[in-house]
């Protein structure tokens, strides 16, 4: 699947209004009784003028990308555990937007 998306948003303050566009993909794929996607985005954001503390006004670029699994052959009822991993970047022209992170998550989930 695929997702394209574009967003505007005023503000009194110029320096807040932004303008946004993105666009995500994924995949999945059954392997018996197991389900896993990967998924992948990038999105960018642009601010239309500098805030009064910052040299240059924001662009920011992000990219992210996931994956999980859901194992239906360990389940108990409806429910099946999950696990996912993901990580998300994000570069902008002002240090206070610029992070880095990656997680992991283990849970459950209702299972079909």
């Amino acid at each position: 699947g695929v997702q394209v998306s574009a967003s505007r948003d005023t503000a009194a303050d110029p320096g807040y209004a932004l303008a946004s566009g993105g666009v995500n993909a994924y995949l999945f794929r059954e392997f018996g009784h197991t389900t896993a996607t990967v998924s992948v985005g990038y999105s960018h954001v642009e601010a239309d003028e500098r805030l009064f503390l910052y040299p240059r006004r924001r662009m920011d670029n992000r990219f992210s990308a996931n994956a999980s699994a859901t194992f239906r052959s360990l389940r108990i009822g409806p429910f099946a555990p999950l696990a996912r991993v993901h990580w998300e970047r994000n570069s902008s022209s002002i240090e206070l937007y610029q992070y880095s992170r990656f997680g992991g998550e283990l849970g459950i989930t209702a299972a079909f």
